[in-house]
């Protein structure tokens, strides 16, 4: 590797370091939670899975409660189709919460009041 290519890296990592401590320390000061967003946040890590769930910043590490995973599946014409499960349910039985390494989510969003997702998240934690 050149020197101009290992500079290229380090740089870009120092740059990844700063963004991921940034957002970190933001969620722990209490950000804002947008107009119109309901208490859930989707959660996308960076192994390609997703969660949805209440979103909690202010601990040692993120932390998903009444969590839920995005499962997905294939028709018989090879379509592929999306589902929730809740995570509580899967085979090796887990309680109903997720902390999460900060270091393996990639991004992450609130879930809109009104959306269908929001409601259905809504209708069964009651």
């Amino acid at each position: 590797m050149s020197r101009r290519n290992l500079i290229i890296v380090v740089v870009v990592l120092l740059v990844l370091v700063f963004a991921v401590w940034f957002g970190v320390h933001m969620m722990a000061n209490g950000a804002p939670v947008p107009a119109g967003a309901s208490d859930y946040a989707a959660v996308y890590l960076t192994n390609g899975a997703v969660y949805f769930g209440k979103l909690d910043w202010s601990g040692p590490r993120p932390n998903l409660t009444d969590a839920w995973v995005l499962e997905q599946s294939s028709n018989v014409q090879g379509q592929p189709q999306f589902n929730i499960a809740p995570f509580k349910n899967a085979f090796w039985t887990p309680i109903d919460s997720i902390y999460l390494n900060p270091q393996s989510v990639l991004f992450w969003t609130y879930i809109q009041s009104g959306s269908q997702l929001a409601k259905t998240l809504e209708a069964s934690s009651s």
